[in-house]
């Protein structure tokens, strides 16, 4: 996560901010499973 996200924000503001970008990674690794898949299939649909 990049400092200019938080850059000038209250302390909690940052703190919060940067507990739902950690939160997400769950999140961010199973849509690029699934987009991943997607990709696969799309390619041999293609062949």
């Amino acid at each position: 996560m990049k400092t200019t996200w938080t850059a000038g924000l209250e302390e909690q503001r940052k703190v919060d901010i940067k507990s739902a970008f950690k939160s997400s990674t769950v999140i961010r690794k199973r849509l690029i499973e699934l987009c991943e898949a997607k990709t696969h299939s799309s390619f041999n649909t293609n062949k």
